[in-house]
C-alpha cells in the first residue's frame, strides 16, 4: 500500500532543495530582529518583518493591533473547498542571561552546520522552514508576539476576527 504523499515526495525534495539556502537566509533575517515580547523591543519591527515575508509569498496581509504585541494575518485564495491555517508566533522571550551565549543572541551564526541565535529554534524562524506547500481554498497564516503571555489578547482577537470573517 502506497502512502498518499509518496507521489509528490520527489516534486516537494526538490522544491526544499532548490529553496535551501534562501530559507536559511530568512531565518537568519528573522532570528537577527530582536523581538522581546517581556520589554516590546523590537516587536513592531518584526511584525512588519513577518508581515513582508508572508506577502512574499502571495498571502495578503493586514497587521491588527491588540492590547499586546501586533498580530499578523496573511490570507491566499486556495484550489479546495478546504481552509488551512497556520499559527506561530514571532516574539521571542528575553535571551538572558547573556553570558551564557556563545555569540550575541541577535547575530545568528552558523556552527557546525546549526544556526545559532535567539529564536532559531523557536516559533519565531520556524514558520519560515514550513513552506505553503498545501493549496486548499482558503490559506491563512497568523503570527502573533504574543509568545506565552497574554492569552487573553489572543483569545479576544480570535473571537472579534471570526466575527468579522465568517460573520
Amino acid at each position: 500500500m502506497t502512502n498518499s504523499i509518496t507521489p509528490h515526495s520527489a516534486a516537494i525534495d526538490a522544491y526544499l532543495e532548490k529553496n535551501l539556502d534562501r530559507y536559511i537566509q530568512e531565518t537568519i533575517r528573522i532570528c537577527a530582529q530582536p523581538s522581546v515580547s517581556a520589554s516590546g523591543q523590537g516587536v513592531r519591527e518584526c511584525a512588519a518583518l513577518v508581515s513582508d515575508m508572508i506577502a512574499t509569498r502571495g498571502f495578503r496581509v493586514q497587521t491588527y493591533e491588540t492590547p499586546g504585541q501586533p498580530v499578523v494575518v496573511g490570507h491566499a485564495q486556495g484550489r479546495s473547498n478546504r481552509t488551512f491555517l497556520f499559527y506561530n508566533h514571532y516574539d521571542v522571550q528575553p535571551p538572558e542571561p547573556l553570558e551564557l551565549w556563545t555569540t550575541p543572541p541577535f547575530e545568528p551564526t552558523i556552527r557546525d552546520g546549526l544556526l545559532y541565535g535567539r529564536g532559531a529554534a523557536a516559533g519565531s524562524s520556524t514558520s519560515q522552514a514550513q513552506p505553503p506547500i498545501c493549496r486548499p481554498q482558503h490559506r491563512g497564516i497568523l503570527k502573533t508576539g504574543h509568545c506565552n503571555m497574554r492569552a487573553m489578547a489572543i483569545r479576544r482577537f480570535t473571537v472579534q476576527a471570526n466575527r468579522r470573517w465568517i460573520g
